[in-house]
Protein backbone atom coordinates (compact mmCIF):
# COMPACT_ATOMS: atom_id res chain seq x y z
CA UNK A 1 0.00 0.00 0.00
CA UNK A 2 1.43 3.47 -0.82
CA UNK A 3 1.67 5.83 1.91
CA UNK A 4 -0.14 8.46 0.43
CA UNK A 5 -3.39 6.21 1.31
CA UNK A 6 -2.47 6.40 5.16
CA UNK A 7 -2.31 10.51 4.99
CA UNK A 8 -4.77 11.68 6.63
CA UNK A 9 -7.14 9.45 7.32
CA UNK A 10 -9.83 9.93 10.54
CA UNK A 11 -12.73 7.60 10.83
CA UNK A 12 -16.14 7.90 11.05
CA UNK A 13 -17.49 9.31 14.54
CA UNK A 14 -20.72 9.51 16.67
CA UNK A 15 -20.95 12.25 18.89
CA UNK A 16 -19.76 9.85 21.34
CA UNK A 17 -16.54 9.79 19.63
CA UNK A 18 -17.22 5.51 18.99
CA UNK A 19 -16.82 4.44 15.30
CA UNK A 20 -20.16 4.23 13.32
CA UNK A 21 -21.65 0.88 12.11
CA UNK A 22 -21.31 1.98 8.29
CA UNK A 23 -17.56 2.98 8.39
CA UNK A 24 -16.01 -0.50 8.59
CA UNK A 25 -13.91 -0.35 5.47
CA UNK A 26 -12.68 3.30 6.29
CA UNK A 27 -11.81 1.83 9.85
CA UNK A 28 -10.14 -1.03 8.65
CA UNK A 29 -7.56 0.80 6.50
CA UNK A 30 -7.26 3.35 9.14
CA UNK A 31 -6.36 0.47 11.27
CA UNK A 32 -4.01 -0.62 8.58
CA UNK A 33 -2.33 2.60 8.62
CA UNK A 34 -1.78 3.30 11.99
CA UNK A 35 0.15 -0.54 11.77
CA UNK A 36 2.11 0.79 9.26
CA UNK A 37 2.55 3.46 10.86
CA UNK A 38 3.81 1.59 14.09
CA UNK A 39 6.25 -0.35 12.05
CA UNK A 40 7.76 2.60 10.54
CA UNK A 41 8.29 4.09 14.06
CA UNK A 42 9.91 1.00 15.39
CA UNK A 43 12.49 1.18 12.69
CA UNK A 44 13.13 4.54 13.29
CA UNK A 45 12.92 5.12 16.76
CA UNK A 46 10.05 7.36 17.02
CA UNK A 47 8.98 7.50 20.94
CA UNK A 48 7.00 10.47 20.74
CA UNK A 49 4.77 8.95 18.33
CA UNK A 50 4.71 5.25 20.25
CA UNK A 51 3.96 7.56 23.71
CA UNK A 52 0.98 9.41 22.03
CA UNK A 53 -0.39 6.15 20.53
CA UNK A 54 0.05 3.92 23.58
CA UNK A 55 -2.19 3.53 26.44
CA UNK A 56 -0.63 4.03 30.06
CA UNK A 57 -1.03 -0.31 30.73
CA UNK A 58 0.51 -0.60 27.04
CA UNK A 59 1.54 -4.18 27.51
CA UNK A 60 4.23 -5.95 24.66
CA UNK A 61 5.01 -9.26 24.64
CA UNK A 62 8.48 -10.03 22.90
CA UNK A 63 9.03 -13.05 21.02
CA UNK A 64 11.38 -14.66 23.05
CA UNK A 65 7.93 -14.14 25.77
CA UNK A 66 9.68 -11.18 27.43
CA UNK A 67 7.06 -8.72 28.95
CA UNK A 68 7.58 -5.18 28.03
CA UNK A 69 5.55 -2.18 30.03
CA UNK A 70 4.99 1.14 28.26
CA UNK A 71 7.40 2.68 29.86
CA UNK A 72 10.08 -0.51 29.05
CA UNK A 73 8.71 -0.35 25.54
CA UNK A 74 9.59 3.71 25.08
CA UNK A 75 12.97 2.62 26.57
CA UNK A 76 13.58 0.16 23.86
CA UNK A 77 12.38 2.45 21.38
CA UNK A 78 14.75 4.52 22.06
CA UNK A 79 18.16 2.64 21.46
CA UNK A 80 16.56 2.28 17.56
CA UNK A 81 15.82 -0.73 15.94
CA UNK A 82 18.76 -3.67 15.13
CA UNK A 83 16.23 -3.74 11.97
CA UNK A 84 16.88 -2.66 8.07
CA UNK A 85 13.44 -3.75 6.57
CA UNK A 86 10.08 -4.66 8.11
CA UNK A 87 7.72 -5.89 5.14
CA UNK A 88 4.38 -6.35 6.70
CA UNK A 89 2.46 -9.52 4.70
CA UNK A 90 -1.00 -10.91 5.20
CA UNK A 91 -2.65 -7.52 7.44
CA UNK A 92 -5.91 -8.62 8.65
CA UNK A 93 -7.72 -6.23 10.49
CA UNK A 94 -10.88 -7.19 12.85
CA UNK A 95 -13.60 -4.26 14.42
CA UNK A 96 -15.49 -5.33 17.18
CA UNK A 97 -17.16 -1.91 18.33
CA UNK A 98 -14.55 -0.01 20.14
CA UNK A 99 -11.76 -2.51 20.02
CA UNK A 100 -9.68 -4.14 16.88
CA UNK A 101 -7.73 -6.83 16.25
CA UNK A 102 -4.75 -6.15 13.87
CA UNK A 103 -2.99 -9.68 13.11
CA UNK A 104 0.08 -9.17 10.12
CA UNK A 105 2.99 -11.91 9.09
CA UNK A 106 6.40 -9.82 8.70
CA UNK A 107 9.35 -10.69 6.50
CA UNK A 108 12.51 -8.71 8.55
CA UNK A 109 16.26 -7.96 7.75
CA UNK A 110 18.07 -6.97 10.21
CA UNK A 111 21.50 -4.81 9.93
CA UNK A 112 23.93 -7.24 9.61
CA UNK A 113 21.94 -8.83 6.58
CA UNK A 114 20.21 -11.83 8.67
CA UNK A 115 16.41 -12.80 7.77
CA UNK A 116 13.54 -14.30 9.44
CA UNK A 117 9.63 -13.68 9.86
CA UNK A 118 7.46 -13.31 12.42
CA UNK A 119 3.97 -13.07 13.18
CA UNK A 120 2.00 -10.36 15.80
CA UNK A 121 -1.06 -9.48 16.85
CA UNK A 122 -2.26 -6.15 18.07
CA UNK A 123 -5.01 -5.12 20.13
CA UNK A 124 -6.16 -1.34 19.68
CA UNK A 125 -8.83 0.47 21.00
CA UNK A 126 -10.96 3.23 19.89
CA UNK A 127 -11.33 6.01 22.89
CA UNK A 128 -11.59 10.09 23.10
CA UNK A 129 -11.65 9.64 18.88
CA UNK A 130 -8.90 8.07 18.24
CA UNK A 131 -6.76 4.26 18.23
CA UNK A 132 -4.81 3.53 20.96
CA UNK A 133 -2.49 0.15 20.95
CA UNK A 134 -3.53 -1.55 24.25
CA UNK A 135 -1.02 -4.53 23.79
CA UNK A 136 0.83 -6.27 21.10
CA UNK A 137 2.38 -9.82 21.52
CA UNK A 138 4.99 -11.20 18.48
CA UNK A 139 6.10 -14.90 17.74
CA UNK A 140 9.24 -15.07 15.62
CA UNK A 141 8.54 -18.16 13.18
CA UNK A 142 11.37 -20.85 12.45
CA UNK A 143 10.23 -21.04 8.94
CA UNK A 144 8.11 -19.08 6.75
CA UNK A 145 4.77 -20.62 6.64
Amino acid sequence: MRREACDGMMSDTSDAGAPTEGSSAVLQQELRCLNEDFVRALLSGDVEWYRARLTDDFVCIESDGLILDKAAFLRRAAWGSTLASYALEEVTVNIYGDVALVRAKARWTDRVGITGFNRYLEVCIHTRGEWKFVSVQATRLVRDV
